[in-house]
């Protein structure tokens, strides 16, 4: 609920020191690098062809050289209603790994049942977590190869566990031990489903994953949270003394995925990071990588439930156009090193680069048999990348997110792509939305190009600052002391730190008092010293600690505050049509999406989650541009139109727009399922509804969009010395005058140094 202004990178006050060098160095032409050999980390996916599966791939598993699988099939009399549909849906196979010898396994479940978990044991035998529909009970079921009931026990009583207490997973270990986890514990059970001890999982930790080592010792994974930070750990659970064991060193080094470990085979044990597949021997504590996603062309999606089959092989799933529509099963091998084409190295980097850029790497690298594009991601090391750069080894492409956009260009680090567009025969820069088209360009030029866009700006009543696209803070300031000293500007302000009160106007709008191509700044200014004024008179120094039921009760009455005309303003950061009806029901009357305050009142501010430019220095610019222009396709916006985000494109655009406003569910030309907005909720006492967008929401809408000129962009050294000075006037260490004065002097000599 409160914004962290405070954690910004440390790294990040390296990066204007470095840029200074960047603009005397010398241009060196693009070099094929790279900085980890994946020659032996490149698998080949070759599809496992299983003859007479009826249904879609829901769940695999391998287990004495046997492949178990069981597949869902939609059907018209279950797509309305599932609990209706019985098993008839859902079909369970067995088959030889090569797909061969595949036969079904007829379960004779009752209408209300499904599988939530199968567990297969070593004499063939198999388990099932059976659960019922509409009622909290679950059963263990053992069926024998054939399908038969051997043994069924309803865990929910023996157990006494509560609703919602049990995760839908079996574990089986190789002494008969069968483990079930839940919320709080570990339960281990005998062959004969009979509790033989439970382990307490401890407060603040969450059982994420649990795989079988090769020496039999039973591995698992936790999750738990210090400070906000979410901390991985993986240790030894003995089983038999029902205590946790040591902790074993695994990175998993930002991996998102649902199974970070598996069973091990070839190796101890096997565990995925963002990257590969790795191995982990236990007795060294030692990592090697086996499989790069990468190289071997691999999205998370698809490394997401990868099993070992022994012999450098792994099972897996490849889904469809890398959106989830529809899969198929895959084995892969290790390519043979001189199969391996020779291709011509395109660097993409950046601080981070999202995981959809990544599926459309893999994407170009399937089909195209000259170059392949390496990811390069710094992940906070600005350092790094600017180091990179001076070398001559910077990105060939620019994940810009994140990056000062304005000082690149000024430096001359990336490159106009107008004339890309201008020869491209396909797309052009007049097919993006006017507004959004006319706020990316800096100096005439475009720099970088992005598939979608979303808008930060604020609401506030119609009837309280009029029809009007922006204000100053001059009259922001006005209208809180026409209204009281009892009501606030935001929703939140009632025991925030005055640093952070001041983030909701600096995150925004610190930039809007830099003229950056002649230096001039006005940070000493009467309104930006007005806003320092204001949050030393609303904010507290130290933020109060509240108990959750405080911090809950302030957060459920946030629409009434609103309601009430007690809180003034709503800031929306990722504004789209459908929700200017819903913030219409939060104010419970007209409204105006009057922006953020400043001096040219122009307070509304396009935001990019994926900027891409092409570096000046690169050496294949022309293959890169080939890459970039994917994401101002038709094709590909019109495929994410689905996404929480709105396309650049006004083709695309109008589209989403035609969709929002949709009353009865079609499917658009690109394969998207269109439903109806239909979804309330409440946020405390007042009701919230998403439902088709009317013309006048899109009458508004449009009209914010086509008024908006400013793109959202930052500088961390910047924002550093702002809340570093104005922290020390929060403090009572200086005055108003003497911070303004400072951090106007501050700022000027940083900006016109870098000029």
């Amino acid at each position: 609920m409160k914004k962290a202004i405070w954690n910004r990178v440390a790294a990040m006050l390296l990066l204007s020191i470095m840029i200074i060098i960047i603009g005397g160095c010398n241009n060196k032409e693009h070099n094929v690098r790279q900085e980890e050999d994946v020659t032996d980390m490149t698998y080949e996916a070759t599809e496992l062809v299983i003859d007479g599966i009826q249904g879609e791939i829901y769940s695999y598993l391998v287990k004495n050289d046997k492949l178990y699988l069981y597949t869902y099939e939609e059907t018209p009399d279950n797509k309305e209603n599932l609990e209706e549909a019985g098993t008839e849906a859902i079909r369970f196979y067995c088959a030889n790994l090569d797909g061969s010898n595949l036969r079904e396994i007829k379960l004779n479940l009752s209408e209300t049942e499904y599988f939530s978990s199968i567990g297969i044991e070593d004499d063939g035998t198999f388990i099932g977590m059976i659960a019922t529909y509409r009622r909290n009970n679950i059963d263990l079921v053992r069926f024998d190869e054939n399908g038969k009931e051997l043994l069924r026990t309803n865990i929910t009583e023996s157990l006494k566990i509560e609703e919602d207490a049990l995760t839908s997973r079996i574990f089986m270990d190789d002494r008969d031990n069968i483990l079930l986890f839940g919320n709080s514990k570990v339960y281990i059970l005998d062959r004969n489903f009979k509790l033989k001890n439970e382990v307490k999982i401890e407060d603040g930790w969450q059982l994420m994953d649990i795989a079988l080592a090769k020496n039999g010792q039973t591995v698992c994974v936790e999750s738990g949270q210090n400070s906000g930070e979410v901390l991985t750990r993986v240790r030894n659970l003995d089983v038999e003394k029902g205590k946790w064991g040591e902790e074993l060193k695994l990175d998993f080094n930002a991996y998102l995925g649902s199974d970070y470990i598996m069973n091990g085979i070839d190796s101890d044990i096997y565990y995925k990071s963002d990257s590969g597949i790795y191995s982990y021997d236990m007795a060294s504590s030692k990592s090697i990588k086996l499989l790069d996603y990468g190289a071997s062309y691999l999205t998370l999606e698809d490394a997401d439930g990868i099993a070992p089959m022994g012999d450098d092989k792994f099972l897996g799933i490849i889904h469809e156009d890398g959106n989830g529509g529809g899969c198929r099963l895959a084995v892969y091998s290790k390519a043979d090193p001189e199969s391996i084409a020779n291709k011509q190295t395109i660097v993409y980097g950046g601080i981070y680069v999202p995981e959809k850029v990544k599926n459309e790497i893999i994407e170009f690298n399937k089909k195209n048999k000259e170059y392949k594009i390496e990811i390069k991601e710094y992940l906070q090391e600005y350092d790094k990348l600017n180091a990179d750069i001076i070398a001559g080894k910077g990105p060939d492409i620019f994940d810009l997110s994140r990056l000062p956009v304005e000082k690149y260009v000024e430096l001359g680090l990336l490159e106009d792509l107008t004339p890309y567009f201008e020869k491209d025969a396909e797309i052009n820069a007049d097919d993006m939305v006017y507004s959004v088209a006319e706020s990316m360009k800096i100096n005439g030029g475009l720099y970088y190009v992005s598939p979608n866009f979303s808008i930060n700006t604020i609401a506030a009543r119609t009837r309280d600052v009029g029809n009007r696209n922006g204000w100053t803070f001059s009259e922001m300031k006005a209208l809180l002391e026409k209204k009281g000293e009892e009501i606030s500007l935001f929703h939140d302000e009632e025991g925030m730190p005055k640093s952070e009160i001041l983030g909701y106007f600096m995150d925004t709008g610190y930039m809007d008092y830099i003229k950056m191509e002649t230096g001039e700044c006005s940070f000493n200014s009467r309104e930006f010293k007005d806003i320092l004024e204001y949050c030393n008179s609303k904010g507290v120094n130290k933020e109060i600690d509240m108990s959750d039921a405080e911090s809950d009760e302030m957060f459920y009455s946030i629409p009434s505050r609103i309601r009430a005309g007690k809180v003034l303003l709503y800031v929306d950061d990722n504004l789209t049509a459908e929700q200017v009806q819903v913030d219409r029901c939060l104010f419970g009357e007209d409204i105006t999406y009057i922006g953020f305050p400043n001096e040219d009142k122009q307070g509304s501010y396009f935001v990019f989650d994926s900027q891409i430019g092409i570096s000046s220095k690169s050496g294949v610019k022309e293959k890169a541009w080939e890459f970039v222009r994917t994401f101002m396709t038709r094709e590909y916006q019109g495929k994410h139109l689905t996404v929480d985000v709105l396309p650049t494109r006004q083709d695309c655009f109008d589209m989403k727009i035609h969709a929002q406003m949709a009353t009865e569910t079609y499917t658009d030309e690109f394969g998207n399922v269109i439903e109806p907005l239909n979804h309330s909720w409440y946020w405390g006492a007042v009701e919230l509804q998403y439902a088709p967008v009317t013309q006048e929401d899109v009458g508004i809408f449009v009209d914010l969009i086509n008024n908006t000129k400013k793109v959202q962009s930052s500088d961390y050294e910047i924002e550093d010395i702002i809340f570093e000075e104005a922290q020390a006037y929060f403090e009572g260490d200086k005055g108003l005058d003497e911070t303004a004065e400072i951090i106007q002097d501050r700022i000027r000599t940083y900006v016109n140094e870098k000029r």
